[in-house]
């Protein structure tokens, strides 16, 4: 990448190159936003704090305990265990090796590391554009099929969620993304690295065997009146299966007639599907059954008509040994450069993560005692699975990785 091209740059073009970041559009899918409240004053461990104060943080800043409750009330009624008896709770948790206590850690030091990095993004002057959070959930509704606005509602209220929450957990994502790039510098990366992330990435693949494609979409509401539409792109898709079926032609193609102002930038191409979180269902289904030099039927993609074209595909190393022994040279450049943009995204978020952890450990977090009434605390004695024995430094980093994977991302975001 030129050298000055600044951090943000660099992270942006990583993310669009590979379609990186809508794999965080799709994880964020159930996940609430926290609301603030207030109230109060008491002494608490000997700190002045809210009367509900359930920790402090950075000097005199607090999450209270109606945002943690609020929080795991969330997360229960994602579970389906929003009107659980005790014993259903208390089971549940045990099967995620929890107790209310770490439940109630990993929550309140998840909306600490959320309001830090509001805070910091606020200092910086850093904040999401409506645009940028109405085209994630655009992805997001391209992504999972969600086409129309009924679709969409009924996918959130079953997952306990809401549009408009759904759009402040998309709105926390890009400050979070702006304040990294801004802050995190994107690294270079050397063959031996993109060899590191190859290894861990072949084992995720249904096929060794990675397709590249270029894709043509034209947008269209799919209705009688518009059926000129479908009969171009018809034409258009022919035009191209029966001529030589070159990089020119298809970009010609795109420049003359589609309205995808991000396949327009890019002449067509479409990426490597190593990663296939970017496409949609239709798109995978017709990718499927095409080899190199393949065309798909047109198909139709929420509002769009769009066929695609396979012109080159390779065979990944299948096992370690095979990757250290890789040739570079004999990898087609732009699946090298999608390999190694994956490879330092991941390493940059990494850093990022470490950058995140460092502004949670200097603000020097305070966690007040649970209240004996708070309505998620239940006796564990009552679980019907066994509860595994854990150190006290075991339990940040169970509670930490629960909230992030193993448990329901309404206790994570």
């Amino acid at each position: 990448m030129a050298s000055e091209e600044n951090g943000e740059q660099r992270v942006e073009k990583a993310v669009k190159k590979g379609r990186l970041g809508r794999r965080i559009a799709i994880a964020a899918v159930v996940v609430l936003a926290a609301v603030a409240v207030a109230v109060g004053v008491a002494v608490s461990n000997g700190d002045l704090a809210p009367s509900d104060a359930a920790a402090k943080y950075a000097g005199l800043h607090y999450v209270t305990e109606d945002e943690v409750t609020d929080y795991i009330n969330v997360y229960r009624e994602q579970m389906g265990l929003a009107s659980s008896s005790d014993e259903d709770w208390a089971t549940f948790l045990a099967a995620y090796n929890l107790t209310p206590g770490r439940l109630r850690y990993s929550t309140i030091h998840q909306l600490v590391t959320d309001k830090l990095i509001q805070m910091k993004a606020d200092e910086l002057g850093l904040q999401a554009t409506e645009e940028e959070v109405d085209a994630t959930v655009d992805t997001l509704r391209s992504t999972l099929g969600l086409g129309s606005d009924e679709i969409l509602q009924q996918t959130l209220e079953a997952h306990g969620q809401t549009e408009e929450g759904l759009r402040d957990v998309y709105r926390a994502a890009i400050v979070k993304r702006l304040l990294l790039s801004r802050e995190v510098e994107m690294p270079e990366v050397t063959d031996e690295q993109v060899k590191e992330y190859l290894k861990s990435l072949v084992p995720t693949l249904a096929s060794p065997t990675v397709k590249h494609t270029y894709c043509f979409r034209l947008s269209g509401q799919q209705d009688d009146a518009d059926r000129k539409k479908i009969t171009l792109v018809q034409k258009l898709r022919d035009q191209f299966a029966n001529g030589e079926k070159t990089v020119q032609e298809f970009a010609q193609i795109v420049a003359d007639y589609c309205d995808d102002d991000t396949l327009k930038e890019n002449e067509g191409a479409n990426g490597w599907d190593a990663d296939s979180s970017g496409y949609s269902q239709a798109y995978l289904e017709e990718l499927g059954d095409l080899g190199e030099g393949g065309v798909s039927p047109v198909f139709t993609e929420d509002d769009s008509y769009a066929f695609i074209w396979v012109d080159d595909e390779f065979t990944l190393p299948a096992d370690a040994n095979a990757v250290n022994d890789l040739d570079t040279e004999a990898v087609p450049s732009s699946l090298w450069s999608y390999l190694s943009d994956s490879a330092a995204y991941a390493l940059w978020q990494t850093a990022g993560n470490e950058y995140i952890d460092k502004l949670v450990e200097e603000a020097n977090v305070v966690y007040y005692p649970m209240p004996s009434t708070a309505p998620y605390n239940v006796d564990m004695d009552l679980a019907n699975v066994q509860l595994e024995e854990i150190t006290s430094s075991e339990a940040a980093s169970s509670t930490s990785s629960a909230a992030q994977g193993e448990m329901p991302s309404g206790a994570s975001s």
